[in-house]
């Protein structure tokens, strides 16, 4: 089976309190290689609420039409559960597009009552070796905002410490607009699982992370810390700041500024640099500079508008939804940063 397209980059709006963009999974068979730390690796510099949805909606169809039989969100999750590999990979396809629909259209209380107990309970019943039906079934989940979800969030997370997991090699976790990963794995969904549902209680977990030796892990701890609804202590991101890694560093950034904290204010500015994105795609280093920018307009800091004046200036040298959300940017502060 092919690999699933990903969905086109959405710009996203610069201004305190702007959306979060939809992450896209590639989803793909096969055993992880060894983890190992990573050097040119831009992470989810803000996380989003819906994790795996979105994955590929052309190929959900297909999907759906092969599975004539699957038609409801309750037969997803047994096929998930009780399924080979492949079938089990298009039941998730099918289960995060019936959420999507009945999310989108406010029916969620259409479901049953109990179907977030049913699905922990599928979760349950797993053995720890089928990794993907896991963190299909954890994801679901997070979707539904169940309470159920934060359990297995952390299990997968532990699971993931205990065998020694970490960011797969060849795992390019892209951007907050668009992110593929070939490998399930179940420290890193766990670590991304946990900032999106937002829940304190994992407040701890994640800030012993930002110390694990592998640095795609704390780049995603530190994405994480940013997605939780308040911190009491901001030390250990600041820390992170000084990293040797640069995507722990730019994460924990956008993180501070999540928190209205300023002290990345200087790794934002660097984040505006053209020049900084050696070893980057050009979609990276353009997600990594919208991300700046929406984190330098939540901070209404005086401090950056000479950079993105320059941008401005310059236009024609960066790609056009930087240039524009420079510009809005400027509009925004002109007028005072009104209110979103």
């Amino acid at each position: 089976m092919e690999d699933p397209p990903t969905d086109p980059v959405v710009e996203p709006a610069v201004g305190a309190g702007a959306a979060p963009q939809t992450e896209t999974f590639e989803l793909g068979g096969g055993a992880a290689e060894a983890p190992r730390g990573r050097e040119s690796w831009l992470g989810p510099l803000i996380l989003v609420p819906l994790g795996l949805v979105s994955a590929a909606l052309g190929l959900f169809l297909f999907m759906t039409w092969m599975m004539g039989d699957q038609t409801g969100p309750e037969d997803y999750v047994e096929q998930i559960a009780s399924g080979g590999y492949n079938a089990s990979k298009q039941a998730f396809y099918g289960l995060v597009t019936e959420l999507l629909e009945y999310r989108d259209s406010g029916r969620l209380d259409e479901l049953p009552a109990d179907f977030d107990v049913r699905i922990a309970a599928a979760y349950d019943r797993l053995p720890a070796d089928r990794t993907m039906q896991r963190v299909a079934l954890a994801q679901a989940l997070v979707m539904l905002r169940s309470d159920e979800a934060f359990d297995r969030a952390l299990g997968l997370l532990d699971e993931g410490l205990a065998s020694g997991g970490a960011v797969p090699a060849n795992t390019p976790l892209e951007s907050l607009g668009v992110v593929e990963t070939r490998h399930l794995d179940p420290l890193t969904q766990g670590v991304l699982m946990l900032g999106q549902l937002g829940d304190l209680r994992a407040t701890d977990r994640l800030t012993d992370l930002l110390e694990h030796e592998d640095s795609g892990v704390r780049m995603l701890a530190a994405a994480s810390l940013g997605g939780l609804p308040a911190l009491a202590d901001m030390e250990p991101l600041r820390r992170a700041l000084g990293d040797g890694d640069r995507d722990v560093r730019r994460n924990a950034a956008v993180a501070l500024a999540r928190h209205a904290d300023d002290s990345g204010l200087s790794v934002l500015l660097e984040m505006l640099n053209l020049g900084s994105y050696q070893g980057y795609s050009g979609e990276q280093s353009s997600q990594a500079m919208l991300w700046s920018l929406q984190a330098l307009a939540s901070l209404r800091s005086d401090a950056a508008r000479p950079a993105i004046e320059a941008i401005v200036s310059a236009r024609r040298d960066y790609p056009p939804g930087v240039a524009s959300a420079a510009m809005r940017w400027l509009e925004a502060a002109d007028a005072g940063w009104p209110a979103e």
